[in-house]
């Protein structure tokens, strides 16, 4: 091989010179992650950092009442006539269940006796099976038919003859309870003084007997009919509010309305059972509203009355207490009494409060924020920020009045 032609296959360097190559490159690596790290302090100390600083003041409660008309009929709040949008929901259901009997009847036979009706007055009483005759044993016997008690005559003489009828007289309920001696029945249709002129004298009562039954007593319809409807008001409101969920609106109890469109039962009243099937189909109607939306709306209406000294938090939307006044469901229209409580501090100037915590640390800002007439607590939240230390750039601090 010549000398003169031939080339070597990499490129030497002498000793020295690979230390210098070396340490330049070490220091090109130390000065970039030098300028990373000034990057970052940079970015988290001063450029990223911000603060929300919220204060808490010694508060007092203000309470304004309004009348709010909740209308269907509306697409968005009318603030000249406190009205909002509302949504009349309907669900339609049926709930069926079998109760026990709790109701007794004597299903004997009736005590029955025959009496002599007295008349002294000058006209005549005509008297009906529904007319109650009151027995001295303070048992209740009624006609088995009707009849009129003539009126008294005056005899050759001059003595009055009361008029006379006889007539059948049974127990008003059947039992041996009514088995009862000779005695008298007052009329109870009549005042005291025309008993003692007007009245009955009955024989012997007899016959009665006890068979005493389970039978449906109309307190077991009712308890029935109202467990149904309370258990098919739940299901319901349950498939109502699956449908507000998507509408951010709410439903009030005051402002719902059950309805039972049918009822059907396997035994009649008064019928002997020990147990018995009811089935009810029930209608649920409700005006609902969205009260995020109401809070705003009143809030808004209360800023307007707020003394000129006073202001509300931020996110202060207000304790509602509601009341329906009037409510058509047909309609879709509700009128509403609210009353709207909010916390009111005395007002402050938080911009100027902002300038003075600029660039102090979370202790330095606590203790000055802390010796402001009327602020009883802050709270401070930091983000990017490596040093808990407030921004200098007010811009990059937000302070609002909280509400706790």
């Amino acid at each position: 091989m010549d000398p003169k032609t031939y080339q070597p296959t990499h490129n030497y360097q002498p000793p020295e010179k690979a230390k210098k190559s070396k340490k330049a490159k070490w220091l090109g690596r130390l000065f970039f992650l030098v300028l990373i790290a000034a990057v970052i302090v940079v970015l988290f100390g001063f450029v990223l950092p911000t603060a929300e600083v919220t204060v808490y003041f010694s508060s007092t409660d203000l309470s304004k009442d309004y009348e709010v008309v909740l209308d269907q009929n509306l697409n968005s709040p009318d603030s000249a006539r406190l009205s909002l949008p509302a949504r009349v929901y309907e669900e339609t259901g049926e709930e069926q269940k079998k109760f026990q009997t709790t109701g007794k009847k004597d299903m004997g036979d009736k005590a029955s006796g025959s009496a002599t009706f007295f008349n002294y007055t000058g006209r005549p009483y005509p008297l009906t099976p529904t007319v109650e005759l009151n027995h001295s044993s303070g048992k209740i016997y009624i006609l088995k038919s009707e009849l009129t008690i003539p009126a008294a005559t005056v005899s050759d003489t001059g003595e009055i003859v009361p008029g006379k009828i006889q007539g059948d007289v049974e127990g008003k309920d059947a039992g041996d309870s009514f088995n009862q001696a000779a005695g008298r029945l007052n009329l109870s249709i009549l005042t005291p003084e025309l008993q003692s002129k007007v009245y009955a004298d009955v024989g012997a009562i007899s016959g009665g007997t006890s068979k005493l039954v389970s039978v449906i007593s109309q307190e077991d319809l009712d308890n029935a009919q109202n467990e149904l409807s309370n258990t098919l008001t739940l299901k319901l409101k349950t498939k109502i509010r699956d449908r507000l969920k998507k509408n951010e609106e709410m439903m009030r109890d005051e402002l719902t309305n059950f309805e039972i469109l049918s009822s059907e039962k396997s035994v009649e009243l008064d019928k002997e059972a020990k147990d018995f099937d009811m089935k009810i189909t029930g209608k649920l109607k409700t005006l609902a509203f969205n009260e995020t939306e109401l809070k705003n709306f009143l809030k808004t209406r209360s800023l307007t009355d707020l003394p000129s000294d006073k202001m509300i938090a931020e996110d202060d939307l207000g304790e509602l207490q509601i009341a329906v006044d009037q409510a058509d469901f047909s309609l879709g229209v509700a009128k509403l009494k609210v009353k709207a409580t909010y916390k009111t501090f005395p007002k402050t100037d938080l911009s100027s409060l902002r300038d003075k915590i600029k660039g102090l640390s979370e202790v330095d800002a606590r203790r000055l924020i802390l010796g402001t007439e009327n602020i009883r607590d802050v709270h401070f939240s930091f983000s990017f920020n490596l040093w808990n230390k407030l921004p200098t750039n007010v811009n990059k601090i937000k302070i609002k009045v909280g509400n706790k």
